[in-house]
């Protein structure tokens, strides 16, 4: 009687510790996939955090110039640099002619023959500075883009020369112009434009 009261009471010891162990293995199972599960749940949250903030871009301004205009019919073999210098007697004065007519003529080289454009009524760089301003970020950004789009090198390469071509226009009307907007240029165009400026120009910069 006594050696089977033994029996019984190992075998009930046994029991209760096996359902203890498999109990506690269970529940370490479920905390191991809660984290697997809340670990993926808090990947995946920093998947879509938005990080585009930290990404330094040349930014264009949007600033629209706001002249007053004449109109001038444009002669054969015409472009905006020599339509400037009839009009201005300034060549470097372009971009506010292009500016003027962009939504006719998109592309800064082309404007046709024997129409009428607007011309803006520029009596003073230093009055007009922030149209003339707004005028060179739109050129600047409009071969820009051209260059972007481009399907050959050699039309890239032209749109990019054409580009530091405006940065030097916009310097030479509007000294500090390049330094003060160091967002809004890219690097290799600027290199390219003081190089100009100082050894065609003799510009300090």
């Amino acid at each position: 009687m006594k050696k089977t009261f033994i029996v019984i009471l190992a075998f009930s010891a046994f029991f209760t510790f096996f359902s203890c162990s498999s109990t506690k293995k269970a529940e370490t199972s479920e905390d191991s996939s809660y984290s697997e599960k809340d670990s993926e749940a808090e990947s995946g949250d920093e998947e879509k955090v938005d990080v585009s903030f930290m990404i330094a871009e040349p930014q264009i301004s949007k600033t629209e110039p706001t002249f007053s205009y004449n109109t001038y019919k444009v002669q054969r073999k015409d472009d905006y640099h020599k339509i400037a210098y009839k009009i201005y007697k300034v060549r470097h004065l372009w971009p506010c002619i292009y500016a003027a007519n962009v939504e006719n003529y998109p592309d800064p080289d082309l404007i046709r023959y024997n129409t009428d454009i607007k011309v803006p009524v520029i009596t003073s760089v230093s009055k007009e500075s922030d149209n003339i301003k707004a005028a060179m970020f739109k050129s600047y950004k409009a071969y820009t883009d051209l260059a972007a789009s481009a399907k050959s090198s050699s039309k890239k390469r032209k749109c990019k020369d054409r580009a530091v071509g405006v940065l030097v226009s916009a310097e030479l009307l509007i000294p500090g112009f390049i330094s003060g907007n160091p967002k809004s240029f890219d690097k290799q165009d600027v290199a390219d434009a003081k190089v100009i400026l100082r050894k065609k120009f003799g510009y300090k910069i």
